[in-house]
Formats: structure tokens, sequence, C-alpha cells
């Protein structure tokens, strides 16, 4: 029992790992498609038109 107890919070721990890595992942490739988008002319006009309307 007490190595079950000792065990419990590095099953958790490689649990959340990568779950914490495949999120951060998927921001990062959604934060540089949004990025590269943005930095495009077409991305970038409509952006700035509704930023002053």
């Amino acid at each position: 029992m007490c190595l079950l107890v000792s065990l419990r919070p590095i099953a958790v721990l490689f649990l959340s790992l990568p779950l914490l890595v495949g999120t951060f992942m998927w921001d990062e490739q959604i934060f540089r498609s949004k990025y590269k988008w943005n930095h495009t002319p077409r991305g970038f006009r409509p952006k700035l038109k509704i930023a002053d309307s």
C-alpha cells in the first residue's frame, strides 16, 4: 500500500505530462498560424478595418 501511495503522484505526473506538452504544442501551432495570417496583407487589412470601426 505504501508503494502504491508513493507511486501515485509519479503516475499522475507521467499522465499529465503528455497532455501539457500536447496542449502547449497545439497552442503554439495556432499562435504561429494566426501570426502568419496576421502578417499577410490579405489577413491584416480586414483586422485593421474592424479595429478602426
